[in-house]
């Protein structure tokens, strides 16, 4: 006997005309369904090429004095630090297995790499014009104009879409097109 495929529907649980009123003037976004007001990502929509230019050379001076600080900080731990070419997990498990105190020494020029690579990856970021907004601001001050601007441009956009969402209309036309729609749905339509 040959098979047929068969539409599975379940019942939906519909709310009430409360309830349904809440949700529907309710603003509701995230990552995976953003409102349509979300404000661009484009680093050249909130600074000039000169305010990017002076960024990046506002990050150059911590990035080179962190090479400094982590040039000093191996040369005082010796052969307990990371050493050139020493892979990941050679290192993790050599780091693992110090006790405290030259845990502590060995992790400090670490600790002090990843603060530079994290500068490093900014000014990629800055040069490429596509910026992580989430941990600008505590790089420079110099940035704060930048990530103000942003941040204004994000509440413009959720204000925009909250507003938007709370005058929906929830009256007796609003609800008569929810139950006609609901009524296609579970006839399967």
């Amino acid at each position: 006997m040959p098979r047929t495929a068969t539409r599975i529907r379940f019942k939906y649980d519909w709310p009430s005309r409360e309830e349904w009123a809440e949700r529907r003037r309710s603003a509701y976004w995230d990552s995976e369904s953003p409102h349509p007001y979300r404000a661009s990502g484009k680093l050249s929509h909130y600074a000039s090429p000169e305010e990017i230019t002076a960024a990046i050379t506002g990050l150059k001076k911590p990035w080179a004095d962190y090479g400094r600080q982590m040039k000093a900080a191996a040369a005082k731990a010796g052969p307990l630090a990371r050493q050139a070419g020493e892979r990941d997990t050679v290192w993790v498990s050599r780091f693992l297995s110090m006790g405290g105190e030259d845990r502590e020494l060995a992790g400090e020029s670490e600790c002090i790499r990843a603060d530079r690579r994290e500068i490093n990856r900014l000014i990629k970021e800055l040069r490429d014009g596509s910026v992580s907004w989430g941990n600008m601001r505590d790089k420079l001050p110099l940035l704060d104009t930048i990530v103000v601007r942003y941040e204004a441009a994000v509440q413009a956009g959720d204000e925009k879409f909250i507003a938007e969402c709370a005058a929906r209309p929830v009256d007796d036309a609003a609800w008569q097109a929810e139950l006609e729609w609901r009524a296609r749905w579970d006839a399967g339509a």
